[in-house]
């Protein structure tokens, strides 16, 4: 009882799926021809800081809008001399024309090395033992620690000035001076460490602490999906005054795993014949014969916020003094009092986009519902839920009026494939065309 196609339907049909086929592939075509115009075609070289480093030796003042002594430099790195793929040059050329009072420093890797060399000797084992991107996100490290100003990827678009955050920041610092600044604020755009808040009141005060330290998160999809948390902080954005005492905890904390791995060289010649710990002594080197573990391969890359919590814990240990010698326990002391603050920047003001095109969110989420419920009330529940929810809507990409800048998530690093890049080249004209950049602060 089936109905064959006749001889004239065949045909239409065979020559309208030929049509179909040739206007994808010009699709296709035309895609690939625009996204590697945007990738390759940068309009403008980036000036590399060869031979200029001493040029930021001496941060040229900060904004005057605010008491927060950020310097005004933005730090960028690049492996090499070349310049980087177009998009990121036109981001970084945007965030320029928003933010004219600072000093944009572009470093490649000789230039890293050679900072590391003059300000950092003590490091330099450990540095040079790190290779490619690794020995970029410790170069950031350094950096922030040493100039203060902003570190950020080249992948991030501005939508507002600098100046916008540093209010911003200020301005939460200021809100909480009556009550001391809470370990975790409730605030929906904050995520804010102090230690000893729980055993300190400030009275009200405009004073706003000698250090301070702006972080940015991953996305909560990836947070939740990815790593089964509600909070991942990333090494992609440093705002800081200068010797911010957690980078340099963090660089000892690191030199301390080095030197008890297999890669750290005992007979290595060390600063003043030892080696720098966290609490000012020296570190204890296993002899020669000794098994030791190997060094992590990217011991400053990666998420930081356990980092952050130890960071914290350790500040509180040595102001409860910890040890029996009063002039260590003094030391301690005297070296927690110092008044610094961490703020970790919720994802509505410094926004990332979701990598949607990460098989693991579809399937994370068909996982948790397959499992069945959390338990009720569970934060990462609530997360999971909420986060699934806007999967299944593909929202990727949810600014809000407090968006400040765009993290495009362009992982250079794993280079590029036409696919991805026609797809991502698409949401970032999306991010472009929805945040125009304005100098008005919300």
């Amino acid at each position: 009882g089936g109905k064959f196609c006749t001889k004239n339907e065949r045909m239409t049909f065979s020559i309208r799926s030929r049509s179909a086929f040739a206007l994808l592939v010009i699709g296709v075509i035309v895609s690939t021809v625009y996204f590697v115009f945007l990738h390759f075609m940068g309009d403008v070289q980036v000036e590399f800081n060869s031979q200029t480093l001493n040029a930021v030796a001496t941060p040229h003042g900060w904004n005057t809008e605010t008491e927060l002594q950020i310097p005004l430099v933005v730090h960028h790195t690049w492996k090499r001399s070349t310049s980087p793929p177009g998009e990121l040059v036109r981001w970084r050329q945007g965030c320029m024309k928003l933010n004219s009072e600072y000093q944009f420093v572009m470093y490649n890797d000789e230039d890293l090395l050679a900072f590391t060399r003059q300000h950092y000797q003590n490091y330099l084992p450990m540095f040079e033992h790190l290779h490619g991107v690794y020995m970029a996100d410790m170069a950031r490290v350094l950096l922030a620690y040493h100039y203060g100003g902003i570190y950020m990827d080249l992948d991030f678009y501005c939508h507002r000035p600098f100046r916008c955050l540093l209010k911003h920041v200020e301005k939460l610092i200021h809100e909480q001076s009556d009550t001391g600044l809470h370990r975790r604020l409730s605030n929906s755009t904050t995520h804010t460490h102090s230690p000893n808040s729980q055993n300190k009141t400030h009275s009200v005060s405009t004073v706003v602490p000698k250090h301070v330290l702006v972080v940015s998160r991953e996305p909560l999809a990836h947070a939740v999906l990815f790593r089964n948390k509600t909070r991942v902080v990333i090494q992609d954005f440093y705002l800081s005054t200068p010797k911010h005492p957690f980078f340099l905890w963090l660089l000892n904390d690191r030199w301390e795993e080095f030197t008890r791995s297999s890669a750290f060289n005992p007979t290595t010649p060390k600063v003043n014949g030892t080696t720098h710990s966290m609490s000012g002594g020296s570190v204890a080197v296993a002899g020669a014969h000794a098994e030791k573990p190997a060094f992590r391969k990217g011991p400053f890359s990666y998420s930081i916020e356990k980092d952050i919590d130890r960071y914290w814990q350790y500040k509180k240990d040595r102001a409860v003094g910890g040890s029996a010698s009063a002039s260590k326990d003094k030391q301690s002391k005297s070296e927690t009092a110092e008044d610094d603050v961490i703020i970790e920047l919720h994802e509505d003001l410094m926004h990332p986009l979701v990598d949607s095109t990460n098989p693991r969110l579809q399937s994370s989420c068909a996982e948790y519902k397959k499992a069945g419920a959390e338990p009720v009330g569970s934060t990462l529940a609530t997360a999971r839920k909420q986060v699934c929810k806007d999967m299944e809507a593909s929202r990727y990409f949810k600014p809000t009026k407090h968006t400040l800048m765009v993290h495009m998530w362009t992982h250079v690093y794993l280079g590029w494939s036409s696919a991805r890049g026609v797809y991502n080249s698409w949401t970032y004209h999306t991010v472009e065309s929805t945040l125009p950049p304005t100098r008005e602060c919300f």
